[in-house]
């Protein structure tokens, strides 16, 4: 189960309008240039997809128990944060790079055993 959320992750080929049209493999470094409007509607877009298309409940689960009552602004801050720290990995796509971020969070380890590492 955990492979196949990785490859959703990595090439589920659908796609959300901000401004030019961004889909699901945007380059982290695509991210970085959105303003803070598209940046939200990204990890939004991001967040849905995991709760709408994920079989793996424990993953929705840790997912949720790491945002908690979080709102979109404090999400994004921390995906935010995360991507701005980790330049080498800007060629990556922005999703996996959002749920990396949650990863790295302290009140997220749950997640780190249900992610495969992308290599």
């Amino acid at each position: 189960m955990r492979a196949s959320v990785a490859v959703l992750l990595l090439f589920l080929p659908f796609s959300i309008t901000v401004g030019d049209t961004v889909s699901i493999l945007t380059p982290g470094s695509q991210y970085e240039k959105f303003t803070a409007t598209e940046k939200q509607a990204y990890v939004s877009a991001v967040m849905d997809s995991i709760h709408t298309l994920t079989r793996d409940e424990a993953m929705v689960d840790a997912l949720d128990e790491c945002t908690g009552d979080m709102t979109l602004g404090q999400m994004t801050a921390i995906v935010d944060q995360y991507i701005d720290g980790v330049p080498q990995f800007w060629h990556r796509a922005a999703s996996t790079l959002v749920i990396a971020a949650f990863i790295a969070e302290e009140n997220c380890e749950k997640l780190m055993p249900l992610i495969p590492p992308v290599g």
